[in-house]
This record gives C-alpha cells, sequence and structure tokens, in this order.
C-alpha cells in the first residue's frame, strides 16, 4: 500500500476487508494456485485506468490510516490517556 500499489492478499480480516471496501486490490485463497493466478491475471487484464485507481486508493488508504504521521499522535494519545488511568486507578496523579 505504501508503495501505491494494487495488492493482493489471501489473509482474511481487517485486510481483506481493507481490499474489499476500498477496491484496492483482488483477493484470492491461500494454497489454491488457481485462485491465485486469477487474482493476479485480474489485475493483468484490467484497463490502465483502473489499476491507476487501485494505486491512487492505495496509497490514500496508506497515509490515511498507516502512515507515521497519521498513527503516531493518535498512538501518543492512546498512551497518554492509558498512563493517566493507570495512575488514576493507583490513586497517583501523572504529570502530563
Amino acid at each position: 500500500m505504501a508503495a501505491g500499489l494494487p495488492q493482493v492478499s489471501s489473509l482474511g480480516g481487517e485486510l481483506e476487508a481493507l481490499i474489499r471496501e476500498h477496491r484496492i486490490g483482488e483477493q484470492y485463497d491461500a494454497g489454491m494456485p488457481r485462485s491465485l493466478q486469477r487474482a493476479i491475471l485480474a489485475l493483468v487484464d484490467a484497463p490502465r485506468a483502473k489499476r491507476l485507481q487501485m494505486r491512487r486508493r492505495a496509497r490514500a488508504l496508506f497515509q490515511a490510516r498507516f502512515d507515521a504521521r497519521a498513527i503516531y499522535p493518535r498512538m501518543a494519545g492512546f498512551v497518554e490517556r492509558v498512563a493517566l488511568s493507570a495512575g488514576a486507578s493507583q490513586g497517583r496523579i501523572l504529570a502530563s
């Protein structure tokens, strides 16, 4: 995603949902070579404009959800809230 390339994945869960929801690539069934072949050929045979759209969406998704500039402020806020909550539950007040 960071490179702005369409994704080909057999992983389920969140990555599968991202690929389908954002239309950034193809899913295939793990351990099924024909399924992988179908996924790759779907990208190879797709019109150039469709592949470019996938690339743009993949890059935009990465920047919005996974880039350090997007993640670090949220993570720092989360860690701070956890630390303050832990300190309060133990009767201590932590300086912010």
